[in-house]
């Protein structure tokens, strides 16, 4: 699967080791700030940004911080010594983050700062210590890292594309939590970008992402059915968005051996089983509106190059109805106040206890 975080098009990557200014432990400094190289990050305004954001990695965690970033005015107009700094009292900045976690370490230990940017325009920093597996990887591609080590990795480096996609693969491992929940705001809009302050680039390349995936999901099905029809396991199918997208509130429907209509939709992800799974509440009626046991949810989960795996629910009545409770008599109170929704999705976990799933079936391999 291609990785979800790409290289700004400036395809530089600036690094430094801390010095102890840098980290707020200096005796005879007073320095506010960690400065950066002028030809790394230049898609950033010359204005000073205060209340923006960055994305820190630090011990394979990703967190999204405030950004005080700032250059100096030269006076032909130009600009010169780009660096960020500390922030306002009470703010939880990039740099007041990193002294805090060196302050909180051995003091030998030497520290090394990676920056760059991404293809939505958010920089990104990347802290980790020479006593990190990180640090020795590093060294192992070849990166030259001391103490006084600072310097840039371009596009002319022999070494860039393995440093490139070593980083690539360090920030969607570190980011995991947040492209598992960029699946669900690509379906329930709304609270990544106020909360987590997701870049709109990031939401819309998300979307492309996972519609591809739902449709992987939903050829690897139609697959599985093929074959159950050859083996006359069922007598026929059909997958209603073959040729495009038909807004149906089902996938497929097969006809069973004792010629039963079973309706069903596909639930793709290519995360573990437990991620949650959306439904509207169009798609809900529709599966009351089935006879019992003739509407399944096909969970396909695990989905990578080369495997996937399917778990089936066929007992998804109870749950749908207490959903579809609570959905009408929130409708009812938003009408006591003259309101109303067009439309409302519903997020759960495939865990919960009134949902019970059949076993896992390979679906590659």
């Amino acid at each position: 699967m291609e990785k979800f975080f790409e290289l700004h098009d400036e395809k530089i990557i600036g690094y430094k080791a801390l010095t102890d200014a840098d980290l707020g432990r200096s005796i005879t400094s007073h320095q506010t700030h960690i400065g950066l190289f002028d030809d790394v990050l230049t898609f950033l305004p010359n204005e000073p940004i205060i209340e923006d954001s960055a994305m820190f990695i630090y011990e394979s965690n990703t967190d999204i911080l405030s950004l005080n970033f700032d250059r100096i005015a030269n006076p032909d107009g130009t600009f010169r010594s780009p660096k960020i700094k500390v922030g306002g009292r009470g703010t939880i900045s990039l740099v007041s983050t990193i002294r805090e976690i060196a302050r909180n370490a051995d003091e030998n230990i030497t520290w090394f700062l990676f920056w760059f940017g991404l293809q939505s325009g958010q920089s990104v920093f990347w802290l980790f210590d020479n006593q990190s597996q990180a640090y020795k990887d590093l060294i192992n591609i070849g990166l030259n890292l001391d103490d006084n080590s600072k310097g840039r990795v371009t596009a002319n480096d022999s070494i860039f594309c393995q440093i490139l996609s070593y980083i690539e693969s360090t920030i969607d491992m570190s980011t995991k939590n947040v492209i598992q929940e960029l699946e669900i705001e690509t379906q329930i809009p709304g609270k990544l970008i106020t909360e987590r302050k997701i870049r709109r680039y990031d939401i819309q390349r998300a979307q492309t992402i996972f519609t591809e995936i739902g449709k992987r999901g939903e050829v690897l099905v139609a697959e599985y059915f093929d074959k159950l029809k050859f083996e006359n396991k069922i007598k026929t199918f059909s997958w209603v968005n073959e040729s495009s997208e038909s807004g149906s509130p089902y996938d497929f429907c097969y006809q069973d051996l004792a010629d039963n209509i079973i309706y069903l939709d596909v639930k793709t992800t290519k995360f573990d089983f437990e991620q949650k799974i959306v439904y509207s509440d169009r798609e809900i009626n529709f599966a009351l509106t089935r006879p019992r046991g003739c509407y399944n949810i096909y969970r396909v989960y695990n989905l990578c190059e080369n495997s996937a795996d399917l778990r089936i629910c066929k007992n998804c009545t109870s749950h749908f109805n207490l959903i579809n409770e609570n959905i009408l008599d929130f409708q009812r109170k938003l009408m006591a106040n003259e309101s109303n929704v067009q439309s409302i999705s519903i997020a759960f976990q495939p865990t919960i206890n009134n949902l019970s799933f059949d076993n896992r079936i390979s679906l590659i391999g």
